[in-house]
């Protein structure tokens, strides 16, 4: 929260925020003194207020303190500064302030093909997973990552420490086929492979992700940022990446062989 006081001295003010969803309070922290000297200042969001006092309501609650996070969906989150005044005596108007955020933590997407372990034959074998879809239906992009693993390693251990021989972000599919332009795949190799949902920094045909400011009185002005996410660099532009495991799919593996019959003997002998 940034918080502009253009007076000559410190103000004081009682500071309560509440948590909102369809227009019902399911959340609020009592009304705390603050105080905010002179001049501009950006408090984090952990000193804005003591959040360990803000208390939930009905099954918002019961979501938090099962999983420490509120249930998707569309929060506003009201600032109310009451009792302001300065440190002298000279008062000021009560006032409130609020923004709105959507709450989103998708599961990541589940692998389909080729299946974990798989033996595969074809030269350029089309990958397949379930997509994530937002909260406004429509299909999250997806990072896709293919490696080539070593001895020893586990696949986890593979598609985070190897590089590429393969990784795009795709948008509105969940089926690739590899392709004709990427390395070929080596006889008897093996591979891991993930797909990771992501979001674009400039949102899906919304406006950009960033600071939300809010009006304020002359005294005193304010503003809340934005959700921290990790940010990833593509070729195709930076994207952010949330939910559960970071958006990440389980790694899988496939060993890949030329000869289809040869395949269909090893598929068997497993």
């Amino acid at each position: 929260m940034a918080v502009t006081n253009s007076a000559s001295e410190p103000v004081l003010a009682d500071l309560q925020i509440s948590i909102s969803r369809g227009g019902v309070v399911v959340g609020s922290t009592p009304a705390l003194p603050r105080t905010y000297n002179p001049g501009y200042v950006v408090y984090p969001t952990q000193l804005i207020t003591d959040w360990s006092r803000m208390a939930f309501t009905g099954d918002v609650r019961k979501a938090v303190d099962g999983t420490g996070r509120l249930p998707d969906g569309t929060y506003t989150i009201c600032a109310d500064f009451t009792n302001v005044r300065t440190q002298s005596g000279i008062l000021f108007q009560s006032f409130q302030t609020c923004t709105t955020y959507l709450v989103f933590f998708p599961k990541p997407p589940t692998l389909i093909f080729p299946e974990n372990g798989s033996i595969v034959s074809v030269p350029q074998p089309v990958f397949q997973w379930t997509p994530v879809m937002s909260q406004v239906g429509l299909q999250l992009p997806h990072w896709f990552r293919l490696v080539e693993m070593l001895p020893g390693q586990t696949a986890p251990q593979a598609i985070e420490a190897n590089r590429p021989i393969y990784e795009a972000l795709f948008n509105k599919t969940s089926a690739i086929p590899y392709p004709a332009s990427a390395p070929l795949l080596v006889e008897g190799r093996t591979y891991a492979w993930r797909v990771q949902a992501a979001f674009p920094l400039g949102g899906l045909g919304g406006p950009p992700i960033g600071v939300k400011a809010f009006g304020a009185p002359p005294a005193i002005g304010g503003g809340m940022p934005s959700p921290n996410f990790s940010i990833i660099e593509l070729s195709k532009g930076p994207v952010i990446t949330f939910g559960e495991n970071d958006g990440k799919s389980r790694v899988y593996t496939f060993t890949w062989v030329s000869d289809p019959m040869r395949a269909a003997k090893l598929r068997e002998a497993r």
